[in-house]
Protein backbone atom coordinates (compact mmCIF):
# COMPACT_ATOMS: atom_id res chain seq x y z
CA UNK A 1 0.00 0.00 0.00
CA UNK A 2 2.83 2.21 0.84
CA UNK A 3 4.05 1.75 -2.90
CA UNK A 4 1.01 2.88 -4.39
CA UNK A 5 1.16 5.84 -2.41
CA UNK A 6 4.37 6.65 -3.50
CA UNK A 7 3.45 5.49 -7.24
CA UNK A 8 0.54 8.15 -7.18
CA UNK A 9 2.47 10.81 -5.56
CA UNK A 10 5.37 10.33 -7.87
CA UNK A 11 3.36 9.96 -11.44
CA UNK A 12 2.92 13.70 -11.91
CA UNK A 13 6.19 14.76 -10.71
CA UNK A 14 7.62 12.02 -13.31
CA UNK A 15 5.39 13.14 -15.97
CA UNK A 16 6.32 16.22 -16.12
CA UNK A 17 9.71 16.26 -15.76
CA UNK A 18 10.26 13.96 -18.91
CA UNK A 19 7.69 16.37 -20.81
CA UNK A 20 10.79 18.32 -22.22
CA UNK A 21 12.68 15.29 -23.06
CA UNK A 22 9.18 13.70 -25.15
CA UNK A 23 8.76 17.28 -26.77
CA UNK A 24 12.58 18.00 -27.80
CA UNK A 25 12.68 14.26 -28.98
CA UNK A 26 10.29 14.93 -31.95
CA UNK A 27 11.07 18.36 -32.37
CA UNK A 28 12.42 20.07 -35.77
CA UNK A 29 15.82 21.59 -36.03
CA UNK A 30 16.28 24.90 -34.52
CA UNK A 31 17.42 27.37 -36.67
CA UNK A 32 20.93 27.48 -35.29
CA UNK A 33 21.23 23.60 -35.53
CA UNK A 34 19.93 24.32 -39.56
CA UNK A 35 22.72 26.58 -39.78
CA UNK A 36 25.52 24.53 -38.15
CA UNK A 37 24.67 21.93 -40.83
CA UNK A 38 24.56 23.76 -43.02
CA UNK A 39 27.84 25.22 -42.59
CA UNK A 40 29.67 21.94 -42.07
CA UNK A 41 28.11 20.92 -45.51
CA UNK A 42 29.97 24.45 -47.05
CA UNK A 43 33.03 23.19 -45.15
CA UNK A 44 33.54 19.64 -46.50
CA UNK A 45 32.34 20.43 -50.12
CA UNK A 46 35.10 23.20 -50.54
CA UNK A 47 37.44 20.63 -49.17
CA UNK A 48 36.32 18.30 -51.79
CA UNK A 49 34.88 16.06 -48.82
CA UNK A 50 31.58 14.90 -50.83
CA UNK A 51 31.15 11.61 -48.95
CA UNK A 52 30.69 13.25 -45.75
CA UNK A 53 28.10 15.44 -46.95
CA UNK A 54 25.56 11.90 -46.70
CA UNK A 55 25.26 12.26 -43.05
CA UNK A 56 24.32 16.34 -42.73
CA UNK A 57 21.86 16.07 -45.15
CA UNK A 58 20.07 13.11 -43.51
CA UNK A 59 20.01 15.28 -40.68
CA UNK A 60 18.90 18.34 -42.32
CA UNK A 61 15.67 16.48 -43.60
CA UNK A 62 14.11 16.73 -40.18
CA UNK A 63 13.96 20.29 -40.52
CA UNK A 64 11.03 19.70 -43.25
CA UNK A 65 11.10 23.09 -44.97
CA UNK A 66 11.22 24.31 -48.28
CA UNK A 67 14.32 26.84 -48.12
CA UNK A 68 16.25 23.29 -46.26
CA UNK A 69 14.73 21.47 -49.52
CA UNK A 70 16.00 23.67 -51.83
CA UNK A 71 20.13 23.82 -50.26
CA UNK A 72 19.62 20.01 -50.59
CA UNK A 73 18.72 19.99 -53.90
CA UNK A 74 21.48 23.09 -54.86
CA UNK A 75 23.97 21.39 -52.77
CA UNK A 76 23.25 17.40 -54.69
CA UNK A 77 22.96 19.02 -58.27
CA UNK A 78 26.33 20.24 -57.29
CA UNK A 79 28.15 17.44 -56.10
CA UNK A 80 29.87 14.40 -58.03
CA UNK A 81 27.71 11.71 -59.23
CA UNK A 82 29.86 9.05 -58.11
CA UNK A 83 29.07 10.37 -54.27
CA UNK A 84 25.41 8.88 -54.95
CA UNK A 85 23.95 11.89 -52.87
CA UNK A 86 21.11 11.71 -55.21
CA UNK A 87 19.84 8.80 -53.36
CA UNK A 88 19.69 10.62 -50.07
CA UNK A 89 17.67 13.36 -51.28
CA UNK A 90 15.17 10.73 -52.89
CA UNK A 91 14.99 9.43 -48.47
CA UNK A 92 15.10 13.13 -47.62
CA UNK A 93 11.66 13.42 -49.60
CA UNK A 94 10.06 10.61 -48.00
CA UNK A 95 11.27 12.40 -44.74
CA UNK A 96 9.53 15.75 -45.58
CA UNK A 97 6.44 15.81 -45.77
CA UNK A 98 5.48 19.60 -45.47
CA UNK A 99 3.38 21.00 -48.25
CA UNK A 100 6.35 23.42 -49.23
CA UNK A 101 8.66 20.57 -49.76
CA UNK A 102 6.20 18.43 -51.53
CA UNK A 103 5.31 21.13 -54.17
CA UNK A 104 9.42 22.03 -54.58
CA UNK A 105 9.70 18.51 -55.02
CA UNK A 106 7.37 17.74 -57.53
CA UNK A 107 9.38 20.62 -59.31
CA UNK A 108 13.08 19.67 -58.89
CA UNK A 109 11.59 16.21 -60.35
CA UNK A 110 10.43 18.38 -63.53
CA UNK A 111 13.35 20.74 -63.79
CA UNK A 112 16.33 19.90 -61.56
CA UNK A 113 19.83 20.53 -63.52
CA UNK A 114 20.95 17.03 -63.00
CA UNK A 115 19.22 13.65 -64.61
CA UNK A 116 20.16 11.83 -61.37
CA UNK A 117 18.56 14.23 -59.24
CA UNK A 118 15.21 14.08 -61.52
CA UNK A 119 15.29 9.88 -61.67
CA UNK A 120 15.91 10.12 -58.19
CA UNK A 121 12.65 12.29 -57.46
CA UNK A 122 10.57 10.58 -59.96
CA UNK A 123 11.61 7.31 -58.21
CA UNK A 124 10.31 8.16 -55.00
CA UNK A 125 7.23 10.02 -56.49
CA UNK A 126 6.17 6.52 -58.42
CA UNK A 127 6.38 4.99 -55.06
CA UNK A 128 3.97 7.50 -53.79
CA UNK A 129 1.66 6.90 -56.87
CA UNK A 130 1.93 10.84 -58.37
CA UNK A 131 1.15 9.90 -61.82
CA UNK A 132 0.10 13.48 -62.92
CA UNK A 133 4.09 14.47 -62.38
CA UNK A 134 5.29 11.39 -63.87
CA UNK A 135 3.34 11.55 -66.97
CA UNK A 136 4.95 15.51 -67.39
CA UNK A 137 8.47 13.48 -66.91
CA UNK A 138 7.66 11.70 -70.16
CA UNK A 139 8.54 14.89 -72.15
CA UNK A 140 12.26 15.01 -70.10
CA UNK A 141 14.90 16.10 -72.40
CA UNK A 142 17.00 13.18 -70.72
CA UNK A 143 16.09 10.18 -72.49
CA UNK A 144 16.96 7.76 -69.40
CA UNK A 145 14.17 9.55 -67.78
CA UNK A 146 11.59 9.68 -69.86
CA UNK A 147 11.97 5.99 -70.17
CA UNK A 148 11.63 6.21 -66.15
CA UNK A 149 8.94 7.85 -66.23
CA UNK A 150 7.34 5.66 -69.13
CA UNK A 151 8.19 2.60 -67.27
CA UNK A 152 6.88 3.61 -63.99
CA UNK A 153 3.33 4.76 -65.67
CA UNK A 154 3.12 1.34 -67.71
CA UNK A 155 4.11 -1.23 -65.04
CA UNK A 156 1.35 0.85 -62.88
CA UNK A 157 -0.94 0.70 -65.68
CA UNK A 158 -1.76 4.14 -65.65
CA UNK A 159 -4.75 5.12 -68.38
CA UNK A 160 -3.97 8.26 -68.42
CA UNK A 161 -0.61 8.52 -69.39
CA UNK A 162 -0.94 6.37 -72.98
CA UNK A 163 -1.89 9.67 -74.98
CA UNK A 164 1.05 11.77 -73.90
CA UNK A 165 3.48 8.21 -74.59
CA UNK A 166 2.01 8.15 -77.63
CA UNK A 167 2.31 11.84 -78.44
CA UNK A 168 6.17 11.14 -77.80
CA UNK A 169 6.95 8.65 -80.48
Amino acid sequence: KRVEVLVKKLAPWLILSSLPFVLAWGAPLSKKEVGKLKQSIGKAASEGRWSSIAPYLEQLAEADSKAVWKFMVTVVEKSPPREELHEVLRSAAATMTSRGVQGELKKNALKSKSALVRKALLLHLAGAEDWETLTAAIQDKDEQVAALATWRLVEAKVEEAILPMIAQM
